[in-house]
């Protein structure tokens, strides 16, 4: 007996068909030395740049994406954000064919400003045991 072929349709994505074949995070770059040095980041930075509620994520001001050799490691290119924040700042800044920077880092300071928050990014230096690998 012949098995019947399931159909799966393609998901929609801003507007755009992506097939269910995606770019895995680990390819992108996001292996086992990012999840150490993010949760030591983390560690550091308990509060939400924007927003002052608990950080979960470890967020690329300037997106990895631009220049992956220039800013996937960059030490000042880290900010803690919780989880809402990053979905705003992702989908609306991130997402873009040239992500918009400027008006990210404006959102995150007019974010601030309305809160009256003062706390700073504390930089965490890396701990790798390939230093050639990662460049500050």
């Amino acid at each position: 007996m012949k098995k019947i072929k399931k159909y799966k349709p393609r998901r929609l994505i801003g507007g755009k068909q992506f097939s269910q074949k995606q770019e895995s995070a680990r390819s992108k770059g996001y292996d086992a030395e990012w999840d150490r040095y993010r949760f030591r980041f983390l560690h550091h930075n308990k509060d939400c740049y924007a927003c002052s509620a608990p950080s979960k994520v470890c967020d690329h001001l300037i997106p990895a994406k631009v220049n992956k050799e220039m800013y996937f490691w960059k030490l000042d290119n880290f900010v803690p954000l919780c989880s809402s924040c990053h979905s705003y700042v992702t989908g609306k800044f991130d997402r873009l064919a040239v992500p918009d920077t400027e008006g990210k880092m404006k959102w995150l300071q007019e974010q601030r400003e309305i809160r009256g928050l003062n706390n700073r990014v504390k930089i965490v230096p890396f701990k790798f045991k390939d230093k050639k690998r990662h460049t500050r």
